[in-house]
């Protein structure tokens, strides 16, 4: 039983770049609504790119600050020290 029809990488590489064109125009609409209180758009550009930080990150790159090297590896340190031989 198959739920999904396979698609061809050319036609999958078409409907990602029409979501993230959609997913732009979503982020410039909660942006520049003028309707949406101040507080309530700044949530919502939050939570936008807390779940879409590419997206984010392409329309507002001044706004994303790259990783600092000691933030980046205290995951992988912890993680380490829990390894067990």
């Amino acid at each position: 039983m198959q739920f999904c029809a396979p698609i061809a990488s050319t036609e999958y590489e078409k409907q990602k770049k029409n979501m993230d064109d959609a997913l732009e125009d979503l982020l410039d609409q909660i942006a520049y609504d003028e309707n949406t209180s101040a507080s309530d758009r700044r949530k919502k550009l939050k939570q936008f790119k807390k779940t879409y930080p590419h997206i984010y990150a392409r329309r507002f790159p001044e706004d994303v600050e790259p990783k600092r090297k000691a933030e980046s590896g205290i995951g992988l340190v912890k993680r380490l020290k829990l390894l067990r031989f």
